[in-house]
Order: C-alpha cells, then sequence, then structure tokens
C-alpha cells in the first residue's frame, strides 16, 4: 500500500460501472524519473468475482519501476486527500522475473467476490528509470455462479433416486 499523503504523485480514473463479465484495461506512462506515484482506479460493480493483474517491464537504468503494489480497496477516493478511504480488502502478490538484462514486475491479485459496490484500486511504485517507466494491467470481473441451480440438480437427483430405490422396493414385495 502506497499512502505517500502529498509525497507522490497520485493519479484518479473512474471506470464507472463494471458488468459481468468484461475486462478493463488500465495503466499509466511515466516520461521522467518522477520518484514514487500511487494511482487510483475507481469502480462500481454488481456481485462479481474479480481479480486483477498488473505488470511491469523494466529496461535498466533507462526505464523501470521498482516496489510495484496492487491494492483492491471497498470504497470511495476521498475529496480531501486524494486517497482511498475504505478498507483493504486484498493486496497483490509482486513476482519478480529476470530475463536476460530486463526485469519484469508480475503482481496478481487473485480472484476475489465482491459484493455490489464501490471499488478502488491502487497501483503504486517508485519510478526508478532515468527516461521514466510504465505498467500496465487488466480487471477481469467474471459472474459468480449461483447455487440456486446446483441445489436445483443435486435435488432432483436426490429424489430420483428416491423414486426409483422405492420402486424397486415396491415391486421386490
Amino acid at each position: 500500500m502506497f499512502a505517500f499523503s502529498g509525497q507522490a504523485m497520485a493519479t484518479s480514473t473512474n471506470f464507472g460501472s463494471l458488468t459481468s463479465p468484461s475486462a478493463t484495461n488500465f495503466g499509466n506512462t511515466f516520461t521522467s524519473q518522477l520518484g514514487l506515484f500511487d494511482d487510483n482506479f475507481s469502480f462500481t460493480i454488481p456481485t462479481a468475482s474479480v481479480d486483477s493483474i498488473t505488470t511491469t517491464v523494466s529496461l535498466g537504468q533507462y526505464l523501470g519501476i521498482a516496489n510495484l503494489q496492487a491494492t483492491l480497496y471497498s470504497g470511495t477516493i476521498s475529496s480531501s486527500t486524494g486517497l482511498p478511504s475504505g478498507s483493504i480488502l486484498s493486496s497483490g502478490t509482486p513476482t519478480l522475473i529476470n530475463l536476460g538484462g530486463m526485469t519484469s514486475t508480475i503482481d496478481v491479485i487473485s480472484p476475489i467476490t465482491l459484493s455490489a459496490g464501490s471499488y478502488i484500486l491502487q497501483i503504486g511504485g517508485n519510478v526508478t528509470g532515468t527516461a521514466g517507466g510504465s505498467y500496465t494491467g487488466t480487471i477481469n470481473v467474471s459472474p459468480v455462479p449461483e447455487a440456486a441451480p446446483w441445489v436445483m440438480l443435486i435435488l432432483g437427483l436426490l429424489i430420483t433416486s428416491f423414486v426409483i430405490a422405492r420402486r424397486n422396493h415396491n415391486s421386490s414385495i
């Protein structure tokens, strides 16, 4: 979580209502070494399952972001601070990958089921490249399977089994 209260550069983007199923892309590109940042992406959602994947590719000292972190909040953006005002629901798990001199960070928020409401995905880090850096990601919204069809199927199979067993028992008498 990057809540730097004035020390960090912060931007806010409102995606509005995200319906299921959908995938919404987000990201930011920094054209100079700016230091700390936190970008807030707010959205509302009906009951659904949500996950997020955020990645950055670092090209050595020229383009890079260090300490990339994704955090999902319930709530809204505070009008006084510009930061999320709500509780943390989930934080991403950053993984550093090094391939032939290029490094990449992948930060994944595991799927989480959300109730209808307002949410903020906050992406924070430190722009370390002398020419800036960038990140990109996707918010995936998928429907939550309802229990009712499964319950009805299982109940139907149990009743059918009971009827067959009863008939077999009655025919043997």
